[in-house]
């Protein structure tokens, strides 16, 4: 017996672009801009969105789609924020991952 809910789950997300998806998971805080993913969380709390044929953190999505390629070796720190659940490209910048070690987050995504 084949489940046909799978199916009608990918073609209604083929419908939306990836944007309009993204945006269906995202609540903002007025008090601090953070963008709060409301869509699944991994376990170390971090916001996860599927795109492009694959799972991908929520923030780095965003970074990606609105500011531009992380550089090589670098990772995201959510330095205005701390909120691993944030997706705002604003607040996280690319570091090393010494810095973001340094600076308490202890997963670098």
């Amino acid at each position: 017996m084949r489940l046909i809910y799978p199916a009608i789950q990918v073609a209604e997300m083929s419908r939306k672009s990836a944007e309009e998806r993204f945006f269906s998971y995202v609540q903002v805080d007025p008090d601090t801009e953070c963008w709060e993913w409301t869509g699944h969380i991994t376990r170390r709390g971090y916001g996860q969105f599927y795109a492009e044929g694959t799972h991908i953190h929520a923030h780095r999505w965003s970074y990606l789609r609105w500011v531009g390629d992380v550089p090589a070796g670098l990772v995201l720190d959510h330095f205005r924020c701390d909120n691993p659940k944030c997706a705002n490209p604003k607040h996280v910048r690319p570091v090393t991952q010494r810095e973001n070690i340094l600076r308490g987050n202890s997963a670098a995504v």
